[in-house]
């Protein structure tokens, strides 16, 4: 079994036979590499001899599929295509297929030489779904099998990212970790963690129908809340999501930003005050995504989460992991309406187990005052308007155990 904790290692200039400097890395790309100006990362000569570079550590979209591919010189002025052959898939002296840009003459004065082309593809196509990419590299690169991956919540996510346009490109230009990797291309979209079978689970966090009712792992009724202790998480609140994006990892800066204005919540400002907070996306690059993952960290985050912290000993909650959802009752919390929480959608953060006890204690993530337990009522006068229920859907108060 792979481990997220193992370190990704990146093909090296010194797997080929004679590189001019030996140490450089060949990226990994991925998805459509555009905006911003000039080249956007380096590309290591393998080959001084016969003038060969490695654009990427792997094959990328073909030419005749639609990658577009233009090299710079060591000024950011444009190589004419006439200078050059760019091969999608090349396995240069057979040590597996890369991509690579040989010119016909030295261009050695022109270093570093640097491109911008679009990246890994499968079936014809650029990968950009952000959980199609996340696959890909757990499984074609990272080494994980698709056993080690939850199947539903990653089908979920790849769903809920086709439907909110979620697209990731990036580069990958250092050895680290599976995990380190993973959590910077799902920053701050989605979160992912292992669960108690050791498979890679992922939820999606940008946009709604993250949680469902049938997700639900457990309850807390009242009856084991009393002692419960809630607190807020103000330093978590944002109202106002700026983002730098757009990396260029030749130069080392974003060459895009945005203040966040167009999404900032008018209702929290004037609660809260403004409550702005930096975001660099490493892995977005169009305005659209921007827009989505902005709207979706002010929707979270406008009002202080609150974490809830409470110890059961009866046993009914063993099963319980990192990342589950469970339904939590707090009669003595209440909502706007001045109506006392009753199933509410919380997720497991941590869960410390004390075997003398035996009790297991427990801290849960407030998901915000519209996710609870519901129950449908027709509004066909089979019940009182007098304010208890409301018509199409109300707060369930059963008290699940």
């Amino acid at each position: 079994m792979a481990a997220v904790s193992d370190e990704f290692k990146l093909k090296r200039a010194w797997d080929y036979a004679a590189p001019r400097r030996p140490a450089e890395v060949l990226p990994v790309v991925y998805g459509a590499m555009t905006g911003g100006s000039g080249g956007l990362w380096a590309c290591p000569c393998l080959d001084p001899a016969n003038f060969v570079y490695a654009a990427a550590g792997h094959p990328v979209l073909s030419v005749g599929e639609g990658n577009q591919l233009t090299v710079y010189d060591r000024e950011g002025l444009v190589i004419s295509p006439g200078e050059y052959t760019f091969a999608a898939e090349h396995d240069f002296q057979g040590r597996g297929p890369i991509a690579t840009v040989t010119f016909i003459s030295d261009y050695a004065a022109a270093e570093p030489i640097a491109v911008r082309c679009q990246g890994r593809a499968a079936s014809g196509m650029v990968i950009e779904n952000a959980v199609d990419l996340v696959e890909d590299f757990l499984v074609n690169l990272a080494g994980f099998s698709p056993e080690e991956l939850d199947s539903t919540s990653f089908e979920r996510a790849r769903a809920q990212a086709a439907a909110l346009g979620l697209k990731l490109s990036g580069i990958i230009e250092a050895d680290r970790t599976v995990g380190e990797i993973l959590s910077e291309m799902l920053f701050p979209w989605a979160d992912w963690w292992r669960d108690k079978d050791g498979r890679l689970r992922l939820r999606v966090e940008a946009g709604p129908g993250s949680y469902s009712e049938a997700d639900i792992a457990g309850y807390f009724p009242a009856l084991v809340t009393g002692r419960a202790g809630i607190e807020a998480d103000l330093d978590a609140l944002i109202n106002q999501a700026e983002v730098e994006y757009a990396c260029n990892y030749l130069n080392r800066w974003f060459e895009a930003g945005d203040d966040g204005q167009s999404e900032a919540d008018a209702w929290s400002q004037s609660v809260y005050g403004i409550k702005r907070k930096l975001f660099r996306l490493n892995w977005v690059r169009e305005e659209a995504v921007v827009r989505v993952i902005q709207s979706g960290l002010v929707e979270r985050f406008k009002e202080p989460p609150f974490i809830v912290s409470l110890t059961r000993s009866d046993g009914r909650a063993v099963c319980l992991e990192r990342g589950d959802l469970v339904a939590v009752s707090l009669d003595w919390f209440y909502d706007r309406d001045g109506r006392p929480l009753a199933n509410q959608l919380l997720t497991v953060l941590e869960i410390e187990t004390d075997f003398t006890g035996p009790a297991m204690s427990f801290r849960l993530q407030y998901l915000g005052r519209d996710l609870y337990l519901t129950s449908a009522y027709p509004a066909d006068g089979s019940r009182l308007a007098d304010g208890n229920t409301r018509a199409g859907g109300d707060r369930d108060r059963t008290e699940y155990f």
